[in-house]
C-alpha cells in the first residue's frame, strides 16, 4: 500500500553506520506530525539489498527537539 501526503513542512535526517543508512523524515500535517523511519543497506552473507520503512504520527516533532539539544551543545561545546 501506498499513500503520499503533502506535508505543510517537512524534516530529514539520516545517518550512516557500517554501510547501513537510517533516514528518519517528519512531516507536519494538520493534527500533528506523520514520521517515517526508512532503514537500508546491504545484509547477510551473500549480501543482499534491504529497505524496511515505519510510519508513526506524533503529536510531537522529534527532529526539531534533536535540533534544538544539537544546537546547545554546539553552542556549549564553542565554550
Amino acid at each position: 500500500m501506498s499513500i503520499y501526503i503533502e506535508p505543510k513542512e517537512k524534516w530529514e535526517k539520516t545517518t550512516e553506520n557500517n554501510g547501513i543508512k537510517t533516514t528518519k523524515t517528519v512531516g507536519k500535517v494538520e493534527n500533528g506530525y506523520v514520521i517515517v523511519k526508512t532503514i537500508s543497506g546491504e545484509r547477510g552473507d551473500p549480501k543482499e539489498y534491504f529497505s524496511e520503512s515505519t510510519a508513526f504520527i506524533s503529536k510531537d516533532n522529534p527532529l526539531e527537539q534533536m535540533d534544538v539539544e544539537a544546537g546547545v551543545k554546539d553552542l556549549v561545546d564553542k565554550f
